[in-house]
């Protein structure tokens, strides 16, 4: 049995390797076989695929949407953003997502569209508050419990750490302005050997860094091993 026309629709357009003479079909004959519900469908599935996808590496797959909507501008009437898309992108440092959305959410919160300007690193506009003022590190960004953040509580530069260019990243320590020590933290953990509970000292810093996609695995280390000396946590 042939596949529906939005399953096949679907399925070509997901494909990275579909060929453009197919591309150009699905752009021009094949959409106008799509109904109303075909097309709601097809804008939840693209805007989910693209929310899931972190990696900017993906801007084929929107650049792909967008060209559909070129195409056919009908299709922004079945693109739905709200505001806690835009934070979960930003919790989650999803650059693709937020570029996709921005034009379809235009949110007015200053410190989301300060995050978004961490992840298109845009450095030397956040460089010139910093420089206006050294607190502005301490603005809180998002309150979050998501497994990626072990703290709840995320500010600028616990954000710019996580997912900042190693470039501003490397600003912020030649001026002295990460505050090593005060992200230190104690965590738990069962002594295999004999039942117990103990502690070890971490740094929010330190984890933050070993995660951000943006800086290579050398330069990580050389990094942490700036953190670790202004930690106060023993030598590991």
């Amino acid at each position: 049995m042939a596949a529906s026309p939005i399953i096949f629709y679907k399925n070509a357009l997901l494909r990275e390797n579909t060929n453009t003479a197919l591309l150009n079909l699905l752009y021009a004959d094949y959409y106008h076989k799509l109904n109303e519900s075909d097309k709601n469908n097809l804008v939840e599935e693209i805007t989910s695929e693209i929310n899931n996808r972190y990696s900017a590496k993906n801007t084929w797959f929107v650049e792909r949407f967008n060209f559909l909507i070129k195409k056919h501008p009908e299709l922004t009437n079945y693109i739905k953003i709200d505001e806690q898309d835009i934070i979960n992108a930003i919790d989650y440092g999803n650059i693709t997502f937020i570029n996709y959305a921005l034009p379809y959410h235009s949110t007015k919160n200053e410190n989301l569209l300060l995050a978004t300007s961490v992840l298109s690193h845009a450095d030397e506009k956040i460089m010139k508050k910093i420089e206006e003022n050294k607190n502005f590190l301490n603005i809180e960004l998002l309150s979050s419990d998501h497994h990626i953040w072990r703290n709840s509580k995320i500010d600028l530069l616990s954000y710019i750490f996580r997912y900042g260019s190693e470039n501003l990243i490397i600003w912020l320590l030649a001026r002295g302005m990460d505050d090593t020590a005060t992200f230190d933290y104690q965590e738990s953990y069962v002594n295999s050997t004999n039942d117990q509970k103990e502690y070890s000292c971490r740094n929010y810093l330190m984890d933050h860094i070993r995660d951000n996609p943006e800086i290579s695995h050398e330069n990580k280390w050389s990094i942490r091993t700036v953190l670790e000396l202004r930690s106060n946590c023993p030598s590991r």
